[in-house]
């Protein structure tokens, strides 16, 4: 892992497609930007994550942890936000996440997002609106993935 000093402001995608760029750079500014190298683990299952993850280059692979080896669970790409559920229910990961390429992810921390929800409270709500909103379209398509499951088995 090693930080890129040419990345200081987050893009305007997913939870940010509505923000000023002065209010990405603002964001930015809780957070750190950092070089994942492939193979090397973000996340690890079990263990207790706080962070908001969003990566801008790169792919990463989201991985079951097996006495066997790993059970592939899904892909994250560049402009996929990834660690918002813990970030509002503190807990331990429940996958490992792992730098198929390599990838430059900034991140925040729980303590970091309390400081900028404090620093600029009206920039906050909106964080978490976009949070949330991103969260119920995910819950969205597991719940339409189970819908179709349900269907094939009656």
């Amino acid at each position: 892992m090693k930080v890129d000093p040419e990345c200081v402001v987050l893009p305007a995608s997913e939870m940010l497609a509505g923000f000023e760029a002065a209010e990405r750079e603002r964001l930015s500014g809780f957070g750190h930007f950092i070089i994942f190298e492939a193979g090397q683990v973000l996340i690890r299952e079990g263990h207790e994550q706080n962070r908001l993850w969003f990566p801008l280059a790169g792919a990463l692979d989201v991985v079951h942890e097996t006495e066997t080896g790993h059970t592939p669970v899904g892909t994250i790409n560049e402009g996929e936000w990834f660690g918002e559920i813990n970030i509002f229910d503190a807990n331990v990961a429940s996958a490992t996440v792992i730098a198929r390429t390599q990838c430059q992810v900034w991140y925040m921390s729980r303590a970091k997002l309390e400081e900028f929800l404090n620093a600029d409270p009206a920039l906050g709500c909106q964080l978490i609106l976009s949070a949330a909103e991103v969260l119920s379209q995910r819950i969205r398509e597991v719940l339409t993935k189970l819908n179709a499951t349900w269907e094939l088995s009656s």
